[in-house]
């Protein structure tokens, strides 16, 4: 399969999203998901953990936001890509990874709201729009994750 080109301006939306992980510490990442603008089809994904940008942590999450980037622009889907994640035991199956939760909260997003934009609400919305966080929590009592998804809301122009 051909990649699938983007042009230099396109929709993109911008959420947190919190990992707990089993210890309690939580790791904020800002994920921007880029879509074609005439397809609505996700094809970029770039992700920061919050802090000093100058970090191996920091160069890690660009690159595998680079990876994702590239495996949609080649044809792999979101889900895809969650299932050869590794996953938690127990229900539901969580991510046992921030990266795997990136891509249940993508998948989650994309389910919930995108495909409910029309294009011309997309092609209009502000570049890094502002949304509601995203939470993914494993339990340290617990071997689970639960996602929740607040409401979304995109901030118009």
């Amino acid at each position: 399969m051909n990649r699938i080109a983007l042009p230099a301006r396109r929709p993109a939306l911008r959420e947190r999203i919190v990992y707990r992980r089993p210890d309690g510490a939580e790791l904020y990442l800002y994920v921007t998901a880029g879509f074609h603008p005439e397809t609505k089809q996700l094809l970029e994904v770039f992700i920061r953990p919050r802090g000093n940008v100058d970090t191996d942590l920091c160069r890690y999450f660009d690159d595998i936001g680079v990876l994702i980037s590239r495996c949609l622009q080649y044809g792999d889907t979101l889900q895809d890509l969650a299932s050869g994640m590794g996953r938690l035991p127990g229900e539901p199956r969580a991510a046992h990874s921030p990266i795997g939760a990136v891509i249940d909260a993508l998948i989650a997003l994309r389910q919930t709201k995108i495909s409910s934009f029309s294009s011309k609400a997309l092609r209009r919305s502000p570049v890094g729009a502002s949304l509601s966080s995203i939470r993914v929590i494993v339990p340290s009592t617990e071997c689970s994750a639960t996602l929740s998804i607040r409401t979304i809301t995109v901030a118009g122009r």
